[in-house]
């Protein structure tokens, strides 16, 4: 992000899985009229307290990229001149992960999200004992001697 996002734009941050924004960006929900609507339901699933973001949704309000960085909405804030270069160092580490593997760990880590630990943490251990029986694994700990 290298300005402003505002509305939907903002909302496209939130439900990334990672954000890189340069100093000068700034985001907003938008501000609520009798002609408008902000569903903030993407924004729900970030570490945004819910006062903030409710103060936000009706406001209109803007928030820094230093402050969307200290709320967890971008993983890293950088000069604009470094931006393109941070989001694909950032963008080549997830490159490096199978897909599946990616879709495994997200349906996990949402589904677990909101759970009570006593019937989250059972289903993360079935989990991971499901992930160590699949093949691919299997090769990669049998690649790495790692049993």
């Amino acid at each position: 992000v290298d300005g402003y996002a505002a509305g939907i734009g903002s909302q496209i941050v939130a439900m990334a899985d990672f954000a890189v924004a340069s100093e000068s960006a700034s985001f907003s929900l938008g501000d609520i009229s009798p002609i408008t609507f902000s569903p903030v339901v993407s924004y729900q699933r970030t570490s945004i307290p819910r006062k903030l973001l409710m103060e936000l949704m009706f406001t209109g309000d803007t928030i820094t990229a230093k402050r969307a960085l200290e709320l967890g909405l971008v993983n890293k804030v950088t000069t604009s001149s470094l931006l393109e270069e941070e989001s694909v160092k950032l963008a080549l580490k997830f490159a490096r992960i199978r897909k599946n593997d990616i879709e495994r760990q997200k349906k996990f880590f949402y589904g677990q999200a909101q759970m009570p630990y006593e019937i989250a943490f059972p289903l993360a251990e079935e989990g991971m004992l499901d992930a160590l029986t699949q093949p691919e694994i299997q090769d990669e700990l049998q690649r790495r001697n790692t049993y």
